[in-house]
């Protein structure tokens, strides 16, 4: 007995031995199927005073279309096309000579049915696709995915396309197969997460799958007060900024005084992807001094959490008493041009004018530059200013290194324009990265607090890796890539699709979300050439070349003992070569079958090198 496998919806091909000595000819070939081994054959080819060409072929009415009997190879070939699943079973082929005894031959014929979709769905049977959610953070999912096929499939869950579980189960007595994954303790590791099942059958190297991406609602973080440390002036008007980062979506920012809202004032919200600001808007006055201003971050999905931060505010405001004004704790900002003016029936009067300078240490001027991306060998100025009174200053700088060590910089490097001083640097090695600062000082002493400069290590990104095919057809394919280093610096991907032998790109595609392409549109059963790479800033990646080649009637290569056969996956067919030559298409014509059943039927007992037909 000779065994082959067909998939459902495909072709196979079952050989039958009809050669024939010199001295001999076939009369009758007949082809019986197991439930039907009593009755008529379901095929039959009539020889007798006949050559080959003009041979009558009777088909059973139940097969006709799908049977074509082909005798122009060696052996000759029973062709099922398409295959359905109730062809499965066992196929008698008898053989009569003219002289020589009866030769019969049996093949058992399996059929594998492949899933033609797969589900994913929730505990409540609910079908999931695409983005789901939001879920909260720290809640968990299930996730159950289905698929039907004979024999059952395999089924496998991926998270980000790496393997994640594989304990899938059938179901019962059906051919129905299930692999149920819960996911526990949601956290901002699982947003946008995708996670795929795939159902997959070995033998024919077919995969079908199906995924969703997770959407989840994320706390804050952080909050922060960034206005804080300044002191404030009475009947100014002042913007003060709170930022919170880490909610999803957005949190509610509130202000509070002393813990209760906040009355007149205006507040103004903005976000970007992972941070929300929120900047107050009001007149401190001198009531205010010693309140307690409050920022807090919540997020409305998530309720019973949220995150504060706190600032005791310092008012300053004017004491005036009789004749005298009193300016109590004196700071730069009350430098200036001071008169008075007296009012009475007949008018208003002004006094002469006093110029108050208030003197201080230096201090670091806001709104500077305060991170530099550097790349090793190359060299940058860095920008450091303060203000002072007096304005003579001496500036010195120093380098706090990842290693924790302190080091003063030569006075060579760097150059002294009145209140700015220029640093030239150039990282040569890991060390020169890190936090460099500036300290001013002046006649009344030194700065209090430096100016702290930030250096990263910044280049070209490293190449991209692990990338993985699928969605693969005859004219589409996805293609995704796990990003390598950035380089310090924001990435964008590249795609360049070529030709075979062709140098210049036909299609060039860029983005700077993920390292994913759907290409579309190309040629079946062409050869292309991928080049996939990143940039920045400082350069680009070197490129990573992949060959792709889209399907064609011709897909898949698998080998058993004997016989090679070839599967087109989208077509479901399945061919014998090579020790098989090329089928030719025989003719096909109607007829009545002789009742040779009497005669002695010798099955083939030369099947220790059993064959199956493979996808």
């Amino acid at each position: 007995i000779f065994n082959y496998t067909a998939l459902k919806g495909g072709k196979i091909e079952i050989p039958c031995n009809a050669s024939v000595s010199a001295n001999d000819s076939v009369t009758l070939i007949l082809w019986y199927k197991s439930e039907n081994a009593t009755g008529p054959p379901i095929y039959s080819v009539d020889l007798r005073n006949r050559t080959f060409s003009t041979a009558v072929h009777t088909i059973s009415e139940r097969y006709k279309k799908r049977l074509l009997f082909d005798m122009s190879n060696e052996p000759s070939l029973l062709r099922i096309d398409p295959v359905f699943e109730e062809d499965i079973g066992e196929y008698l082929c008898r053989v009569d000579f003219r002289h020589e005894r009866t030769r019969g031959y049996v093949t058992f014929l399996n059929v594998v049915v492949f899933p033609k979709k797969i589900f994913i769905v929730d505990t409540d049977s609910q079908l999931l696709s695409g983005v789901i959610g939001p879920y909260d953070e720290n809640s968990s999912i299930d996730l159950i995915c289905k698929a039907e096929g004979k024999p059952p499939p395999k089924l496998h869950w991926y998270r980000n396309n790496v393997l994640v579980d594989e304990s899938y189960s059938v179901v019962g007595d059906t051919k129905e197969v299930e692999n149920h994954i819960r996911i526990v303790n949601l956290t901002r590791a699982d947003l946008n997460v995708v996670y795929k099942c795939s159902a997959f059958n070995e033998l024919f190297s077919l995969t079908i799958s199906s995924s969703v991406q997770i959407d989840v609602n994320l706390r804050p973080i952080d909050v922060q007060i960034s206005s804080k440390k300044r002191a404030l002036s009475a009947g100014k008007l002042t913007e003060i900024v709170c930022q919170s980062r880490g909610s999803r979506p957005s949190p509610n920012l509130t202000w509070l005084r002393n813990h209760k809202p906040m009355a007149d004032v205006r507040q103004t919200v903005s976000f970007d992807e992972n941070t929300t600001r929120s900047v107050l808007t009001f007149i401190p006055s001198e009531y205010d001094n010693q309140q307690m201003l409050t920022c807090r971050s919540e997020n409305s999905r998530l309720p019973g959490y949220a995150l504060e931060d706190n600032w005791r505010l310092t008012v300053f405001y004017i004491i005036i008493t009789g004749e005298y004004l009193v300016v109590d704790s004196l700071r730069r900002e009350h430098s200036g041009i001071y008169w008075c003016v007296a009012t009475n029936v007949e008018g208003n009067g002004r006094s002469n004018e006093l110029q108050l300078t208030i003197q201080y240490v230096p201090i670091c001027k806001a709104a500077q530059k305060i991170f530099y991306g550097v790349s090793s060998g190359e060299t940058v100025f860095i920008s450091c200013e303060v203000e002072a009174n007096p304005e003579y200053v001496n500036f010195t700088w120093t380098i706090n290194n990842k290693q924790k060590t302190r080091k003063t910089l030569s006075s060579q490097l760097f150059t002294n324009f009145h209140l700015r001083s220029v640093l030239k640097f150039t990282p040569n090695k890991a060390e020169d990265y890190g936090t460099i600062s500036c300290s001013a000082v002046n006649a009344l002493g030194p700065q209090r607090e430096p100016c702290h400069f930030t250096i990263l290590p910044t280049g070209p990104p490293d190449s991209l890796e692990q990338c993985t095919i699928s969605n693969k057809s005859f004219e589409a394919i996805r293609i995704e890539c796990t990003p390598g280093y950035n380089g310090g610096l924001p990435q964008t991907f590249h795609l360049q699709l070529y030709e075979s032998n062709v140098k210049k790109a036909i299609v060039s595609y860029s983005q700077e979300r993920e390292a994913a392409f759907v290409l579309s549109n190309l040629e079946p059963n062409r050869t292309y050439f991928i080049h996939i790479f990143s940039s920045n800033a400082k350069g680009r990646s070197d490129a990573l070349v992949l060959p792709l080649s889209t399907l064609s009637f011709r897909g898949f290569m698998v080998q058993n003992r004997r016989t090679k056969l070839e599967v087109n996956t989208e077509l479901n067919t399945i061919v014998i070569h090579p020790e098989v030559r090329p089928l030719l298409n025989a003719l096909s014509n109607d007829g009545q079958s002789p009742d040779l059943k009497s005669k002695d039927v010798e099955q083939s007992s030369n099947n220790e090198n059993n064959e199956s037909v493979v996808e």
